[in-house]
């Protein structure tokens, strides 16, 4: 995830970054049944994928944090 694009989603609402994650996680789910299969040898991508997810889900934290808003996931 370049900076620009954590900016875009530190503008975004609460939901939007929930949605985002919820992608993520079934990417992430896909490459994982992926590489298991053979099919593909690139283990960055899942890297990737979770470094995303946890940036998102600071982001969404601080939301939560600053509106004053408290879920458990």
């Amino acid at each position: 995830m370049k900076r620009d694009e954590l900016t875009r989603w530190k503008e975004a609402s609460a939901r939007e970054v929930e949605d985002r994650i919820r992608g993520l996680r079934d990417q992430a789910y896909a490459a994982r049944h992926q590489i298991r299969l053979g099919q593909t040898k690139n283990h960055a991508v899942l890297r990737t994928l979770r470094r995303d997810i946890a940036r998102l889900e600071t982001v969404l934290r601080q939301k939560r944090a600053t509106s004053g808003e408290h879920h458990a996931r």
